[in-house]
């Protein structure tokens, strides 16, 4: 099998040629730029979960994805042989031909707008669950959420919470010359 970095750049070219979302969520264009931006951190986050099911033993594991988006991280793990459930709000897991992008990839699906009510599975159902750069979008302290991201965690697996660093090199050097390190608020307020 191809190593799990390698899985990863497969899955995201692939989205990357073949967008999904053409009439919503902001097009297809936004989708492209959206993978091009995060893609690689998507692939490294592949990458290193990948290496710690082989650390853990872990055989074709069980996979939550809290904030599954476009779908790269579940899907390049699916095809890795793990069993996925991709989780999303209603506006990105309604869009018909990601539904049929996850039903391809043997992905389950499900959709959730409110999470800081708890989640809907029974605990220790999950040997992983991965929440990729969907934190800091909530807007509630997320303590609960975590405790229950722990409830549904098997005791022998693990959670794998990445949030963007706001302190990176490439960050410091654009407040250093005066250029904001995250978007306008007035594009977010403009965008549909």
């Amino acid at each position: 099998m191809q190593t799990w970095r390698r899985l990863a750049e497969s899955t995201l070219s692939e989205f990357i040629a073949n967008p999904v979302t053409q009439n919503e969520a902001g097009g297809a264009e936004a989708e492209v730029d959206y993978l091009k931006i995060l893609g690689g951190t998507h692939v490294d986050s592949v990458d290193r979960l990948g290496a710690k099911f082989e650390e853990l033993g872990l055989i074709n594991p069980r996979v939550l994805e809290m904030g599954a988006y476009y779908g790269v991280v579940s899907s390049a793990l699916a095809r890795g042989g793990a069993k996925v459930t991709a989780q999303d709000v209603g506006r990105m897991m309604n869009i018909p031909a990601l539904q049929a992008r996850y039903q391809i990839e043997g992905v389950e699906t499900q959709t959730i707008d409110d999470v800081s009510v708890g989640l809907p599975y029974a605990d220790a159902s999950f040997d992983a669950l991965i929440c990729c750069e969907m934190l800091e979008h909530l807007p509630f302290n997320t303590v609960r959420l975590i405790r229950e991201m722990r409830r549904v965690v098997k005791p022998t697996g693990f959670a794998f919470l990445t949030v963007p660093n706001q302190a990176s090199a490439k960050r410091r050097l654009q407040l250093m010359r005066g250029l904001p390190i995250r978007e306008c608020v007035s594009r977010w307020i403009a965008a549909p």
